[in-house]
């Protein structure tokens, strides 16, 4: 083949490599533009997600929640606060903090990770009472598969809200087909039990750990900022 025969093919070779540059170049760029916004709309769904567990139908002003890290909120909720009963009570009580005295629950709200995901990290929320119970579960990201990720969906399976009032000490932490309390998906376990191995293993930490669950003075003060601002 001659010299003048082969000058083509390096042209198209050419071409192709430029070609493959110019579409190199655009995803970049478009992964530039878009990473922010994918970064907020991430961070808008797990806020949502957190703030679903301490109940959208509490008026906010009966919650107080402080954040200690991205990872650690702590939440105090007082469901007497705005009774009718509220202002006479705190009249007749000689007490200095009546609406503290009204707190009913408390605990703490943990970001928690699992890499024992079948196609890898499984990140969530993991709301706690003091009390030791679990007060809900929200998956935030997971890299399962459609079908199998569905069942994090709300809208889709209520199989999240098998953890609610769940403890150590009144629940088998396992699937149901290896005799624990908790369904498996169809065809698969690797999925649930990465979940329900993490939450046991946060359940169990917190029950061993010698902090205190409740940052009492930083909630004390942050109440006491919701009660002077609907007095």
């Amino acid at each position: 083949m001659s010299l003048s025969e082969k000058t083509p093919l390096y042209h198209v070779a050419g071409r192709l490599a430029l070609l493959s540059l110019f579409c190199g170049l655009g995803l970049v760029i478009v992964h530039i533009a878009t990473r922010h916004t994918i970064e907020i709309n991430h961070q808008q769904y797990a806020e949502r997600q957190l703030h679903e567990l301490l109940g959208t139908e509490l008026d906010p002003k009966q919650v107080s929640l402080v954040k200690q890290n991205e990872a650690l909120y702590f939440y105090a909720i007082d469901l007497g606060f705005g009774q009718s009963d509220l202002q006479a009570e705190r009249q007749e009580s000689d007490e200095k903090e009546p609406y503290i005295d009204r707190v009913i629950e408390s605990g703490r709200i943990e970001k928690i990770l699992t890499p024992e995901g079948y196609n890898g990290d499984i990140t969530f929320w993991l709301a706690t009472r003091d009390t030791g119970t679990v007060r809900g579960v929200r998956v935030i990201s997971h890299q399962e598969t459609p079908g199998l990720g569905d069942k994090f969906d709300l809208s889709i399976s209520d199989w999240v809200l098998d953890f609610d009032h769940r403890s150590l000490e009144n629940a088998e932490w396992d699937v149901k087909k290896h005799g624990g309390d908790f369904d498996a998906f169809a065809g698969a376990t690797i999925t649930p039990k990465a979940i329900i191995k993490a939450i046991a293993a946060h359940l169990e930490e917190n029950l061993k750990s010698d902090h205190e669950q409740i940052p009492s003075a930083v909630l004390k003060e942050k109440m006491q900022e919701i009660q002077s601002q609907h007095e």
